[in-house]
């Protein structure tokens, strides 16, 4: 179930002291990103952080973990509680942007040669 409109606003409201983050529609859901790069889900009113060392040495035994959606790798769980932890939040998503490697960019395609 994709993630509500007034879910999506929560969470870029309480997000937005973070330097480079957004929200963005996709697969029926939304991924969060950091400085370009994947670090976590939304999905059926939930953030997903990706479990990566860093996310592990901050959140390990603290919180639960689960699929974002069926058949994916399990994620931490972010609860209201640590959204709500600006200082928190702001460690684990910048920690799991420095172990999650840059998209890399697609290949421009050749133009055809006009014949």
């Amino acid at each position: 179930m994709a993630a509500r409109n007034d879910y999506i606003a929560f969470l870029e409201d309480g997000l937005k002291h973070i330097p480079e983050i957004r929200l963005k529609a996709m697969f029926g859901g939304h991924a969060l990103y950091c400085s370009e790069r994947v670090v976590g889900l939304v999905n059926d009113q939930t953030l997903f952080i990706k479990i990566t060392p860093g996310t592990t040495r901050l959140l390990d035994g603290k919180v639960e973990t689960g699929p974002p959606y069926p058949g994916a790798k399990d994620a931490y769980v972010m609860t209201e509680r640590e959204l709500q932890d600006a200082a928190l939040i702001t460690r684990v998503i910048t920690a799991c942007r420095d172990d999650v490697a840059p998209a890399r960019k697609k290949a421009k395609k050749a133009a055809k040669k006009q014949q």
